[in-house]
């Protein structure tokens, strides 16, 4: 029933809050193959004609208040011969951003993606950002008949900038979370997996990385710490100061109040003792209330910040490392040891970048591959020099091997080198990998996600939003699925290339002066340009890529190490290409 007003009338009370799943499998489901809705309040709307302040009288669902708009479009094609979509209105256009998401069913069959749009006043490439999100979602299942017919579902909303402090991505991801905690009905189970009482002790194959002291014990479980209003605030507060981040400068990254950081680090007595892993066993666990069992630790937000995956938490490590002292990245690390050894890593880990599938349907030791990262070090632009530090280090296969996650040991010396000497002296690497069912390919290492230097945002259309391809690694037999190995250097090239933003390199064969090794190389089959700051490496063994990180630089230079085989035959099992800011 629909009232003069336009509105649509709907029962006092109701409110409409559909999740992702419902959107796609019932509501657009059923408009494309014209079936009945039991509730027709979504409505017909051309997105182009009109602005998004408009959407809130023409979508207005009952007398309530509302803070989200739902309405059906169908896409409208920029040129009548091509496949781009226009999304231009007549005050703005909607620009895509970050990385399509895939929807699933609780079967975990997939039915659709979501794309995520930011509405721009202005004409591209001038347009002034709004507050305006839309969520748009399109069906995506290769097992039905029913043909989209360009017909998607959309969702508006206006995000809120009361955030102070924040970056504009940090914002824009919190606010689309809260947009879907207000639609999502989680499970209780989840909701109470940090009030409950819970098994909070460490496996031994778990090791806290130990910065603060050389003594090489591991601490078999965390202890009861106390907890009080501070800790909580803290707690919130370091969860916001983690988000920065983007396409600038690492000196510049930092502008928060790192003092509530410190107030929580030096309000447990007993937090160094955790750090030196001389913790004694919790024996009033069981006694303690739910506040109590949430260990400042692991609980560095909500349970909404702790349920919510869009964020890829792997990558907030980094920005401890550009800080001034080594007791944040060890609470960084003890968080991060806590969620492995909880299972809950699977509720924080950015699944949609990593192409992970959910743990049930992998077969090989997911935790073990996890807790390994926190064994290795890394110089990471040399931040911290002069440091001993710690860092992660996970790869990860992508586009064809999209289940394989790969990690290593770093070794450093205990005097990390300045940035003016030699770059052959910098990282020494050894391992045992821990895969199983993985293929050859190419390795992109480093969990960096490519920022847009234009919006400066996780990427814009037309970019994709991968791994910051710093080291590219080509592993040409099966002999690295098991078994330890070692690299050796097998040639150097510095590329004088000044860049502002980035630079990228394509590496020809004959920068490698082992014969056995470059055979490996096609230089037929290059892929992607020399000013292409994009990273191209793909799953193949003809051609590599490599690009920088954005920062201003000079260029590049450039290392290539075989991995070989510690057994007698001394087989080279893969080629690395890493690099190096000049």
């Amino acid at each position: 029933m629909m009232p003069s007003n336009g509105q649509l009338s709907v029962p006092p009370g109701f409110r409409f809050h559909p999740t992702d799943e419902e959107l796609l499998y019932y509501y657009l489901r059923k408009k494309v193959a014209y079936e009945a809705i039991d509730l027709d309040i979504i409505r017909d709307v051309d997105v182009n004609k009109l602005e998004p302040w408009d959407l809130k009288d023409k979508c207005r669902i009952g007398s309530g208040p509302q803070n989200e708009w739902y309405f059906f479009s169908h896409k409208d094609k920029k040129y009548p011969t091509g496949t781009r979509t226009n999304r231009a209105t007549t005050a703005g256009f909607w620009k895509a951003t970050g990385r399509d998401k895939t929807i699933h069913l609780s079967n975990s069959k997939r039915i659709g993606m979501r794309k995520t749009l930011v509405f721009y006043t202005g004409r591209a490439p001038h347009g002034q950002k709004t507050d305006w999100i839309m969520h748009e979602y399109r069906l995506d299942d290769e097992s039905s008949d029913i043909q989209e017919d360009g017909w998607v579902v959309c969702r508006v909303f206006k995000k809120k900038n009361h955030q102070s402090g924040l970056p504009p991505e940090a914002i824009l991801e919190e606010d689309q979370f809260n947009s879907l905690k207000a639609r999502r009905s989680v499970p209780v189970d989840q909701k109470l997996h940090f009030q409950n009482p819970c098994d909070l002790s460490f496996n031994r194959s778990f090791h806290l990385p130990q910065l603060l002291s050389s003594e090489p014990t591991v601490p078999p479980f965390v202890p009861p710490l106390p907890i009080n209003s501070l800790d909580l605030e803290c707690s919130q507060n370091l969860m916001k100061l983690t988000s920065s981040g983007g396409g600038i400068l690492p000196q510049e990254r930092f502008t928060g109040d790192w003092s509530i950081l410190d107030k929580l680090l030096t309000s447990h007595k007993n937090l160094d003792q955790l750090f030196h892993s001389k913790c004694n066993p919790p024996s009033q666990l069981m006694d303690m209330g739910s506040s109590v069992r949430r260990n400042p630790l692991l609980f560095l937000g909500s349970e909404a910040d702790l349920l919510r995956y869009d964020v890829d938490l792997w990558t907030e490590i980094a920005k401890y490392l550009d800080g001034s002292d080594l007791m944040r990245l060890s609470l960084a690390n003890c968080w991060f040891n806590h969620l492995i050894a909880e299972e809950s890593i699977w509720m924080h880990a950015c699944l949609r970048d990593l192409h992970v599938p959910p743990s049930g349907d992998v077969s090989f030791p997911w935790k073990d591959i996890y807790a390994s990262a926190f064994d290795g070090s890394h110089s990471y632009n040399y931040r911290q020099q002069e440091k001993h530090i710690d860092w992660i280090r996970i790869g990860a296969f992508l586009l064809d091997s999209p289940v394989v996650l790969l990690t290593e040991n770093l070794t450093l010396p205990k005097m990390l080198p300045r940035p003016e000497d030699d770059p052959a002296k910098t990282i020494q690497t050894t391992g045992t990998c821990l895969l199983a069912g993985a293929r050859t390919g190419i390795w992109i290492a480093d969990l960096q996600l490519v920022r847009c230097p234009v919006c400066n945002l996780n990427t814009c259309e037309g970019t994709m939003q991968v791994l910051d391809a710093r080291h590219v690694e080509l592993f040409l037999e099966e002999g690295f699925k098991d078994g330890s190995w070692e690299y050796e250097d097998i040639g150097s090239h510095r590329i004088a290339k000044q860049s502002i933003g980035a630079a990228g390199a394509i590496f020809d064969s004959k920068h490698l002066p082992d014969p056995s090794t470059a055979g490996v190389l096609d230089a037929k089959a290059w892929i992607g340009q020399q000013d292409d700051w994009q990273p191209k490496a793909r799953l193949s063994l003809h051609a590599v890529a490599v690009n920088t990180n954005l920062q201003p630089n000079e260029g590049l230079q450039v290392r290539f190490q075989a991995m070989r085989s510690t057994g007698a035959d001394r087989k080279v099992v893969s080629i690395r290409i890493s690099q190096q800011l000049v």
